[in-house]
């Protein structure tokens, strides 16, 4: 019997490095923006996003065709978003 799945969630939880609050009010927004753009680029549905001084949140739902989360394979390019300030 085939097992089919038609909402995988996954809940990302990202820190910066030693918890420390380097999350800028000003460059939240923008973060908020980045991850929403992934996921909407790799054919999945964001449900909730949240970006606090030290860590981040977010609720994605995966494509049926997506083989892989894009999470993790996205988050090395986040060190990058330090030049917006």
């Amino acid at each position: 019997m085939k097992i089919a799945y038609n909402n995988l969630y996954t809940h990302f939880i990202l820190t910066t490095l030693h918890p420390l609050p380097v999350i800028a009010e000003k460059i939240r927004e923008q973060i908020q923006k980045y991850y929403t753009g992934i996921v909407s680029n790799n054919d999945a549905h964001l449900y909730a996003i949240s970006a606090n001084p030290e860590h981040a949140h977010f609720l994605a739902s995966r494509s049926q065709t997506l083989r892989r989360s894009p999470g993790p394979y996205c988050c090395r390019k986040l060190s990058t978003l330090h030049q917006l300030k």
